[in-house]
């Protein structure tokens, strides 16, 4: 009686710390879930799922590094007990179940991770995977897993090639952690102690953003002064978002390799709230005002500018038009998908040859170059976080119900309209 009663007072306590953080406080949107943002360390966030007796949602406003994360061809779920919930490819044991036997049809749990239970065991808080490999923060330290083929396992080389079971990234020790993200074979880290972010691992088309093209196995710091306040790694790209709302990003940000933003951060954009994280040769941000503006590839148009541009792409932001409100973002391949209406709306465009954009069809002739609503999800719903893989997405309500459509890696799971795929309540 008496932990249920200080869980209550708890709870009543810091909700509104939580909800006074949020950078969406300024923004016209009335609801606001918890935010990644209102923890000054993923560590501040281990101590208060120790209080909790549980994890509780929060939104990372589609960064895919929080309770929901979408590989290339898989997704990854953070449950309430701590444990971790995959599906998808496994050829190089990103799922965390210890092998890299057929990909997994089904959500299952990445036992090689060992998590036990939050009173007195080990857990996780937070998930992001990549192309072959993922990462997690446990309570015991940040952990990857899967290929480290570029090194982007953290361990300061390409030794041992594969992992299936999570190795602590050595290179981060003694660092304070608030956000991580994980491109194809790179991965990035801000730091809570000068909100500096540090990169690793593969830096083919400069996505470490240190001014050169040579891989960094022991990480380097991007060539940034400005404090950053949130991250967001892309297949071969990285972006971030500054505390004076500036939008920069370096990498590649279309499918040709000669068009790229550099190998330094490139000033994109002002007035940004959020970017978008996922799997994509795009990127989007959410404007301080809700409107959506999006660069890079549009060969299926996924910038939602009402218009196909077959050819490199651009690197000059576009606005979605008619796309109001908007709060999370993520790029899928090509597609994106944003969060609207009060957090009650998801409006997909682009690509739809695998019922990514969720209204209902699917092929190569159905695809969109303005937002088309996903159907599925339970009406008056309300969206905590949303994240894509290649070809899929998924959103994480309120009630703890992961809905996801398009293919997020298992062909037994697409679907063309949104539909339950667990809750993180679920054993």
């Amino acid at each position: 009686m008496l932990k249920k009663r200080f869980q209550f007072l708890l709870i009543f306590f810091l909700f509104p710390l939580f909800f006074n953080c949020n950078k969406l406080k300024d923004l016209t949107d009335p609801y606001v879930p918890i935010s990644l943002d209102s923890f000054k360390s993923l560590d501040s966030l281990t101590e208060q799922v120790k209080a909790l007796g549980y994890v509780p949602s929060y939104t990372s406003q589609g960064g895919e590094y929080g309770l929901i994360s979408g590989a290339d061809r898989g997704m990854c779920v953070v449950m309430r007990n701590g444990s971790i919930k995959c599906w998808g490819n496994n050829g190089s044991g990103q799922l965390g179940n210890g092998n890299t036997t057929t990909p997994q049809l089904l959500p299952v749990l990445a036992t090689a991770l060992g998590t036990t239970s939050i009173a007195g065991g080990v857990f996780g808080v937070a998930v992001s995977s990549g192309l072959n490999s993922s990462c997690a923060f446990l309570n015991s330290g940040f952990n990857c897993w899967g290929n480290n083929g570029a090194g982007q396992l953290g361990l300061g080389s390409t030794s041992p090639a594969t992992s299936t079971s999570p190795v602590l990234a050595t290179i981060l020790s003694g660092k304070t952690i608030k956000q991580f993200t994980v491109g194809d074979t790179h991965a990035c880290v801000l730091f809570s102690s000068d909100s500096s972010a540090f990169c690793w691992g593969n830096n083919n088309y400069g996505q470490l953003g240190d001014g050169t093209l040579v891989n960094s196995f022991p990480g380097v710091k991007p060539i940034i002064t400005e404090p950053i306040r949130s991250i967001a790694a892309s297949d071969f790209m990285t972006c971030i978002i500054t505390f004076s709302n500036n939008g920069y990003c370096w990498g590649n940000a279309t499918k040709n390799q000669n068009f790229q933003l550099g190998a330094t951060p490139t000033l994109i954009i002002s007035g940004a709230a959020y970017v978008s994280g996922g799997d994509a040769s795009h990127v989007c941000f959410i404007m301080l005002d809700q409107t959506v503006q999006c660069l890079g590839n549009n060969d299926k148009g996924q910038l939602g500018n009402g218009q196909i541009n077959p050819g490199d792409g651009t690197i000059t932001p576009f606005r979605v038009p008619n796309l109001l409100g908007a709060s999370m973002i993520v790029a899928g391949e090509s597609h994106t998908c944003a969060v609207t209406k009060n957090n009650t709306l998801v409006s997909c465009w682009g690509d739809n040859s695998d019922g990514q954009l969720g209204n209902g069809v699917s092929g190569i002739n159905k695809g969109s170059t303005i937002p088309l609503t996903v159907t599925g999800i339970p009406e008056g719903s309300k969206i905590v976080d949303i994240a894509s893989a290649d070809v899929g997405s998924c959103v994480l309500l309120s009630n703890d119900d992961v809905y996801c459509w398009g293919n997020t890696g298992s062909a037994t799971l697409a679907s063309t309209s949104a539909q339950k795929i667990l809750n993180r309540a679920d054993p």
